[in-house]
C-alpha cells in the first residue's frame, strides 16, 4: 500500500508494517489506535483492526492512504495484483510466508488454531484466496460484508461433515496426518534432516512434530524440512540383526510367510495357521499390532 505523511512524504509498505513500526516503543495507553478501539464497539486486536480498517488506522497514525489510479484492462490489472506483496507478511505473493505460520487468517482465533493444529499447510489456492480476501477488506468496511467473508472462510476451513459409521470413523483416525504426506514419513518414524544431523524427529498420531531427544522444534526447522523434504534422512526400517533372524526363521520354517506382533509374543504364520511364537524383543522394529511379511524384512535393510 501507499501512504502520505503530514509532510507529504510517500511511504510504501503494508498497513501491518506501518502499524508495527508506529507502535514500537510506544505505550499502549498513549497509542491512538488502541484508545480508538477501546472507545468504539468494533473491538479487536490492534493488528487485525488495522487490516480491516486501513484508512482509519492510517489517519490515526498521521497518514492518509494514497489510492493508485487504475489503468489498463482487467486482465492486466489482475496480473499486476498477483505481483503485489502479501498484506500480512509483506513478501511477494508467490513467496508468501503466511502459509507456514497460519498468520494470514483474518480471524485472530483461527490464527492460533491454525498454528496449533498444523492446518497451516494450505494449498497455493487457499493461500491466494486468503490474500484476495485481505485485499478486499481494504476497501470494504460494512458489517454485513465482513460477516459474509467470515461465513465464506468458515465454510471453506470448517465444513460441516456428515455423520460417519463407526468403522469409517476408525479408518479416518488411522489416516496419516497431512504433514506426514508432505515430509514423506510414517507416523512415529524416527528421521533426521541433513541440516540438523544430530537430532532425530518424529510425527505423532496428532500430527505434531517432536524432537525424539525432548528438545523443542523451531518454526525455522519445520519450514526448512517442508521446503526441502528430499533432504530428510530415513532411519533403516529393520536392523541387520532382525534381517538375519528373519532369514533363520525361513530356514527353520520354510513355509513361514509373515510375522504378527501380538504382545507379549510374535506369531510366525504361514498362509493359514500359527506355526511358532517368538519373544517381541527379537524384532523391536515391529510396531504394536503390525503384521509384516518375512520377505519384506529380509529385503528391508539399507
Amino acid at each position: 500500500m501507499k501512504f502520505r505523511s503530514k509532510t507529504g512524504e510517500l511511504v510504501y509498505r503494508s498497513i501491518l508494517r506501518l502499524q508495527k513500526a508506529f507502535c514500537r516503543g510506544r505505550a499502549c495507553g498513549q497509542c491512538p489506535i488502541r484508545n480508538h478501539i477501546i472507545d468504539c464497539e468494533d473491538t479487536a486486536e490492534c493488528d487485525v483492526w488495522a487490516v480491516e480498517h486501513p484508512h482509519e488506522a492510517a489517519r490515526l497514525m498521521g497518514y492518509e492512504v494514497v489510492e493508485d489510479e487504475p489503468s489498463g484492462n482487467f486482465g492486466q490489472l489482475e496480473e499486476a495484483n498477483m505481483k503485489e506483496k502479501c498484506p500480512i507478511c509483506d513478501y511477494d505473493i508467490e513467496h508468501c510466508q503466511c502459509r507456514f505460520g497460519g498468520s494470514a487468517h483474518p480471524d485472530w482465533s483461527k490464527r492460533r488454531d491454525v498454528a496449533k493444529d498444523h492446518l497451516y499447510l494450505f494449498s497455493n489456492k487457499q493461500v491466494r484466496h486468503i490474500i484476495e480476501l485481505e485485499r478486499y477488506w481494504r476497501t470494504s468496511y460494512l458489517d454485513e460484508e465482513k460477516e459474509e467473508i467470515r461465513k465464506e472462510l468458515a465454510a471453506e476451513y470448517n465444513p460441516a461433515l456428515p455423520p460417519v459409521e463407526p468403522k469409517e470413523a476408525n479408518m479416518d483416525k488411522q489416516k496419516k496426518p497431512r504433514i506426514c504426506e508432505v515430509l514423506g514419513v510414517e507416523i512415529n518414524e524416527h528421521f533426521r534432516f541433513n541440516d540438523f544431523v544430530f537430532n532425530y524427529y518424529r510425527i505423532n498420531e496428532n500430527g505434531k512434530i517432536e524432537n525424539v531427544k525432548g528438545g523443542l522444534v523451531s518454526s525455522e526447522e519445520l519450514c526448512c524440512m517442508i521446503n526441502n523434504s528430499y533432504r530428510i534422512i530415513h532411519k533403516p526400517r529393520w536392523t541387520e540383526q532382525e534381517v538375519e533372524r528373519a532369514k533363520a526363521i525361513k530356514v527353520l520354517y520354510p513355509e513361514a510367510d509373515k510375522l504378527d506382533e501380538c504382545d507379549p509374543q510374535i506369531k510366525v504364520l504361514n498362509t493359514k495357521f500359527v506355526i511358532a511364537t517368538l519373544d517381541t524383543a527379537l524384532f523391536p522394529s515391529l510396531r504394536p499390532g503390525e503384521t509384516v511379511k518375512l520377505d519384506e524384512i529380509i529385503g528391508g535393510v539399507e
